[in-house]
């Protein structure tokens, strides 16, 4: 069974990139377990990996909101779009603040 990428590439579906990406958002195992378990009896081929990550997300809201927003990160700060600057600068005065130096899509902010 083949799954649509954003970029319109054809790849074999896995559930182990969910797993993978549930982990990463720190979802219990169990719940994982069973977000991929549902996710696999409703996917079919040709779908996107968008149309798989909204159902993720919207299962994964109903066991834990908390950690749908962990998953849903990545997404959140992609649409703060050009407005999202200010937090970025935000973000970026405290890592030099701590020292380090903070790079950005935009140049140099350290």
């Amino acid at each position: 069974m083949y799954v649509i990428k954003a970029n319109g590439k054809k790849e074999e579906f896995n559930p182990e990139k969910i797993r993978g990406s549930l982990t990463r958002a720190r979802v219990d195992r169990a719940i994982s377990d069973e977000i991929i378990e549902q996710v696999e009896k409703e996917v079919f081929d040709g779908i996107s990996t968008g149309a798989i990550f909204k159902r993720v997300m919207a299962l994964l809201n109903e066991y834990s909101p908390a950690r749908a927003s962990c998953y849903d990160l990545k997404e959140a700060i992609m649409r703060l779009g050009p407005a999202g600057f200010p937090v970025e600068t935000f973000i970026a005065e405290i890592v030099n603040y701590s020292g380090l130096e903070a790079l950005s899509v935009y140049g140099c902010l350290g």
